[in-house]
């Protein structure tokens, strides 16, 4: 399987989009009711899908979409900047059938480097507690645990089932 990556200026397929973050709820969302997290729904959290999605494209931010080689849209990743040089990662996910291919860190350092392109000096992300390869990944590119940053897009509420991480781009 080929696999490409890519940064789009405007998202082409919003429903396929949409469709990829849906698996991506209903694979985390277990997840975070496995360690103690509320039981919230994928539908809840795609209102507003289309709205939001400014956020992340440029200038503020940016999306990144790997396809493979029937250009079916296998896995995405997201930053937005949320202050003054600082910058969040969310939603990475990449489906089961490209797993295992280095994807995921993939999607996380095509982040990283857009993020130094927007000046960015510090990028922030958080996963669920106990979430293992998404930690151990984080870690292998230098990101630290931290306290709850400011700018979060999650509920407060759920800081307890959130790990919280942050990467110094200065120190890359």
């Amino acid at each position: 399987m080929t696999l490409t990556v890519t940064r789009p200026d405007r998202i082409g397929n919003p429903a396929a989009l949409k469709a990829l973050l849906r698996e991506y709820y209903e694979t985390i969302l277990p997840r975070l009711a496995a360690v103690g997290g509320p039981s919230l729904s994928a539908d809840s959290l795609l209102e507003g899908f289309d709205e939001g999605l400014a956020a992340y494209l440029p200038p503020e931010g940016v999306t990144v979409l790997a396809h493979d080689d029937r250009q079916r849209l296998v896995g995405c990743g997201f930053l937005r900047r949320i202050g003054e040089g600082r910058g969040e990662l969310k939603r990475l996910y990449v489906m089961p059938e490209a797993q295992g291919r280095g994807l995921g860190r993939r999607l996380v350092q095509e982040r990283i480097d857009a993020g130094r392109a927007m000046g960015l000096t510090r990028l922030f992300t958080d996963t669920v507690r106990g979430n293992m390869p998404m930690l151990s990944l984080y870690a292998s590119l230098g990101f630290r645990e931290i306290p709850r940053y400011e700018g979060n897009a999650n509920d407060p509420a759920l800081a307890p089932f959130l790990v919280y991480l942050e990467l110094d781009l200065a120190d890359q």
